[in-house]
C-alpha cells in the first residue's frame, strides 16, 4: 500500500476531505452496506448540502439538529454543517423518544434534519426547529455499488 502525501496544511475537516479529495479523489471515503462514496463524490455531495443549507438561511454558528440513522447521507449531512461553520447537534436514533424530545426541546436549532420513520417519534418536530427538511425527500447523487479495486 502505498501513501500519497497531502498537498497542503489541514486546519478542519473540510480542509482534509478537500485534500483527500485532490489526492485519491476515485478512492472509496464511505461505505454503507453495499454503497461507496468516493472523496470526490464525498467532497461534491458536502459542498452542495452546503449550498443547501446557506440557501435554507444556515449561518455561521446556527444549530441545525441531525435526527438520522447512520448512513451516508448523515456524513454529508454533517460535513455540510460544519463546512458552513453551523454546529451540528446529533442525537442518536436509537434514543428514547422522551429523550429525543427533551434534547430538541432545548437544542434551539434552526433546523431539523431527520427522515419520514423517525419524525414520526417527535412529539412536534415546529416546535423543536423552526424548520424540518426530510432527508428521504431530498435527492443526494447516486453512490457507487460495491466493487473491488484490482
Amino acid at each position: 500500500m502505498s501513501h500519497t502525501r497531502l498537498p497542503r496544511t489541514i486546519y478542519t475537516l473540510h480542509d482534509l476531505i478537500q485534500a483527500a479529495q485532490e489526492a485519491r479523489p476515485g478512492h472509496t471515503a464511505l461505505v454503507d452496506g453495499n454503497r461507496r462514496v468516493t472523496y470526490s463524490d464525498l467532497a461534491g455531495q458536502s459542498t452542495g448540502f452546503a449550498s443547501f443549507l446557506l440557501r435554507s438561511g444556515i449561518n455561521r454558528g446556527d444549530r441545525v439538529a441531525l435526527y438520522l440513522p447512520r448512513s451516508i447521507e448523515a456524513v454529508v449531512a454533517l460535513f455540510g454543517i460544519w463546512s458552513v461553520g453551523a454546529v451540528g447537534v446529533i442525537i442518536n436514533e436509537v434514543l428514547k423518544t422522551r429523550q429525543v424530545n427533551y434534547i430538541l426541546e432545548h437544542a434551539e436549532a434552526s433546523l431539523l434534519l431527520t427522515n419520514s420513520r423517525l419524525i414520526a417519534g417527535i412529539e412536534n418536530p415546529l416546535v423543536s426547529a423552526s424548520r424540518t427538511v426530510l432527508m428521504d425527500t431530498l435527492t443526494f447523487p447516486e453512490s457507487r455499488p460495491e466493487s473491488r479495486p484490482e
